[in-house]
């Protein structure tokens, strides 16, 4: 995802400051950990580091959507300054197991090939991966698609729907074996192998 404006990023970490009275060394890591790995901080480490710099240097009000009344301005910059620095501490920072993709890139998968079923929902799927599924787009009514670049190198597709008991479909494109292509996915999400069958 393309972040062009930093007050994005600074929204969704403040959000999840809304209901902490007080801001600790613990509140710090955890806001770093999730940004390292991807999970409530969703954008990643980089995407934050940077909207820490430009939010600080931009002199405007932190806290555009007034989320923490509980703090003044000069405890929010100390919050984010901390937060910016652990992160810094961090680097290298490690490649997540998979990230979501933007869906433009399902174009070029429309002749990919079918690898796998998983005997789950999209309901399933979305927590699990942290994500939403878009539309399929033209000749695909009905579908929804989400794509993955996985930490092994391989970009995937999931493509399903919302009809019950529909399982929904892995895809992938290029000389990869399928079945490291299963085992990769499978290692990256979490997903139980006795949820997907090869085809």
């Amino acid at each position: 995802m393309m972040v062009t404006d930093w007050r994005l990023p600074i929204n969704q970490i403040l959000f999840g400051l809304m209901f902490t009275r007080e801001i600790t060394d613990e509140v710090v890591e955890w806001n770093a950990n999730s940004a390292i790995r991807y999970e409530s901080l969703d954008l990643g480490p980089a995407v934050y580091c940077r909207a820490i710099g430009e939010a600080l240097a931009s002199g405007e009000h932190l806290d555009g959507l007034n989320q923490l009344p509980q703090f003044s301005q000069g405890e929010i910059a100390e919050f984010l300054q901390a937060l910016a620095a652990r992160l810094e501490s961090q680097r290298p920072w490690p490649e997540p197991r998979f990230r979501v993709l933007d869906a433009n890139p399902w174009r070029s998968f429309r002749h990919a090939e079918k690898i796998a079923e998983l005997d789950v929902t999209l309901l399933d799927l979305m927590p699990l991966l942290r994500g939403v599924f878009d539309p399929a787009g033209e000749g695909q009514d009905g579908k929804y698609v989400m794509m993955l670049a996985l930490q092994t190198g391989e970009t995937v597709a999931l493509l399903g729907s919302y009809v019950r008991g529909e399982k929904v479909s892995l895809l992938t494109q290029g000389a990869e074996d399928p079945d490291v292509v299963i085992e990769h996915f499978v290692e990256a999400t979490g997903l139980p192998s006795n949820k997907i069958e090869r085809v």
